[in-house]
């Protein structure tokens, strides 16, 4: 495609493209509108089904894409759900092994305690 400066801009066929990330303004967006108005106009008068048969079939394939969707988003549920029973659970596991080694350390305090209480009382004062 060819492009051309629309005030220091790069113009493609419909819109100004900027260092933002482009735009269309109101009178190309009003174009477009109407070019897909004309266009969906003409391919019902050229279907080669009636009105009732068209909007039937635009239902069932608007409903199976339903379907579609909802079965995605019921899938991708249970996929969150798991992993977020795989989280809590080490989670839990990360907080019994922690809580087991604070416990043992505690115990390796005392001990080192007591031992140096009875070295200190069972060494002779010179």
């Amino acid at each position: 495609m060819e492009s051309t400066l629309c005030e220091g801009k790069i113009l493609w066929p419909l819109e100004c493209i900027d260092r933002d990330g482009g735009y269309m303004d109101r009178k190309q967006t009003g174009y477009l509108l109407l070019g897909i108005t004309i266009g969906a106009a003409a391919a019902m008068l050229m279907a080669p089904q009636t009105g009732r048969e068209a909007i039937g079939a635009i239902r069932r394939r608007v409903s199976k894409g339903a379907d579609l969707v909802n079965e995605g988003i019921d899938s991708a549920a249970g996929t969150v759900k798991g992993a977020m029973d795989t989280v809590k659970s080490g989670v839990q596991r990360g907080r019994q092994a922690l809580k087991y080694q604070k416990e043992n350390l505690q115990a390796a305090v005392e001990a080192g305690k007591q031992a140096f209480r009875e070295g200190v009382e069972s060494t002779p004062t010179v």
